[in-house]
């Protein structure tokens, strides 16, 4: 890890803008919450697969599922910041298909937008962190997923989830959240078996919930109704 990248030369936040890392921040939640950050007052660092979409926001690019991109994202984000006090990944991806049509290509690429991605961020930012810094993950039921031709994004969130609550062991020092969501009215249902049910959240409800939980330091797995 690069010497300037070093967590025990990054201050604690005395005074400076309190600072987010929003990893997705081009889909319908990363924007939804990059909005809600900044209405809290709070700066906003965004990091997407294009950064040219995200129009008035301090960005740069990256593909999640690349280790390289993502350390190089995250030195970005230390060279503009320093530190890190709230750091949301919001990335993920859908499929539509039965599992016998899956191809192993497909399966790889789905598991490494849900999963590996959040295994990079994570590693990679965990230098830009300070002891009073907090994570959060957005997640599903994944109990309610085993829906025929999501088997293969029913698998990912399920692995995500797992990865998620063994990572809130082994740092209990270290706030962090998995927020488990339902249904959200995202364009990733258009890649949906079956219509976006009624009640679905709005994307700007799970902006505010990220807020709400940051503020009030709400840890381990929230589950929203």
């Amino acid at each position: 890890m690069p010497k300037e990248l070093q967590s025990d030369a990054l201050p604690v936040n005395h005074g400076r803008m309190t600072t987010a890392l929003v990893f997705g921040a081009a889909g319908g939640l990363g924007r939804a919450i990059t909005t809600a950050l900044q209405a809290a007052d709070v700066r906003v660092l965004g990091v997407a697969r294009e950064e040219s979409v995200l129009t008035g926001l301090e960005a740069t690019s990256a593909d999640l599922a690349d280790e390289p991109q993502v350390a190089a994202a995250c030195l970005w984000a230390a060279r503009e910041a320093g530190a890190i006090d709230v750091l949301v990944f919001a990335a993920g991806r859908m499929a539509n298909a039965p599992l016998a049509e899956t191809s192993a290509a497909a399966l790889q690429q789905l598991w490494a937008d849900n999963v590996l991605s959040a295994h990079l961020v994570t590693r990679h930012a965990a230098p830009l962190l300070t002891p009073t810094s907090h994570r959060l993950f957005l997640g599903a039921y994944v109990e309610k997923l085993a829906f025929p031709r999501l088997g293969a994004y029913a698998g990912a969130k399920a692995a995500l989830d797992a990865w998620a609550r063994v990572l809130m062991r082994e740092e209990r020092g270290l706030k962090t959240t998995l927020l488990r969501l339902p249904a959200v009215d995202t364009p990733l249902w258009q890649h949906a078996p079956f219509p976006l049910p009624k009640g679905a959240l709005t994307p700007a409800a799970v902006g505010d919930e990220v807020v709400r939980c940051w503020r009030e330091e709400k840890v381990g797995v929230v589950d929203l109704a």
